[in-house]
């Protein structure tokens, strides 16, 4: 058995953010109101970080900010799953070739806990889906497939073939971020500030360049 570490919030910010915790905590006796969180230690305290600040303040890299969605979504957190994909999508499309692709481990790791709905999920399958070029012979470009987890790799090959035979003007992983956002209409994504929404609802784009 791993580290056990007791972390204090306020129950009423648990409650406030998260559906799961409502159900769990708010019938419990004070004395016995302890929830276990699932997930990495630092992943738990960047989550608490979060309900104080509404920042996402330590978390970097793919991984570390796919395990704090992974948490959101587990804990029923839609506040914090959004912050998590937009973080993601930051920095993973910061550079201008576009060609920053998650590690394997990400792509395992979201695959296998996060259901095929899930935003992160499926921005991930369409970035690699619009992107990747699975054609290429280069020795690294074949080692990285070859390393994604096979039911992925799959739906890219066959996503791609169905994208051949009707190619989109333009691929929603850069350009049509509201597709992958839990918000149901134009109206609520301007209305929730949302830094994609805004800017691509108002003709802007997050391709650099």
């Amino acid at each position: 058995m791993g580290e056990v570490k007791i972390l204090v919030a306020h129950l009423e910010l648990l409650c406030q953010y998260s559906s799961r915790c409502r159900a769990v905590l708010q019938h419990e006796e004070p004395q016995s109101r302890v929830l276990e969180l699932p997930g990495p230690l630092s992943t738990v305290e960047v989550l608490l970080g979060w309900l104080y600040t509404d920042e996402i303040s330590t978390a970097r890299g793919s991984v570390e900010l796919a395990q704090l969605y992974i948490l959101a979504d587990q804990l029923e957190i839609p506040a914090l799953r959004e912050d998590a994909f937009d973080r993601t999508v930051r920095e993973l499309l910061r550079h201008e070739d576009l060609m920053v692709f998650p590690n394997p481990e990400t792509l395992a790791l979201v695959s296998a806990k996060l259901p095929e709905s899930s935003s992160l999920r499926r921005w991930y399958l369409w970035l690699t889906v619009n992107h990747w070029d699975t054609s290429c012979d280069s020795a690294e470009s074949k080692q990285y497939f070859a390393s994604l987890p096979s039911e992925f790799s799959s739906t890219v090959l066959r996503m791609q073939a169905e994208l051949h035979e009707s190619p989109p003007k333009r691929c929603v992983c850069c350009h049509d971020l509201c597709f992958f956002h839990e918000h149901p209409s134009e109206e609520e994504c301007l209305a929730s500030d949302c830094y994609f929404c805004v800017l691509m609802l108002g003709g802007g784009s997050i391709v650099p360049g």
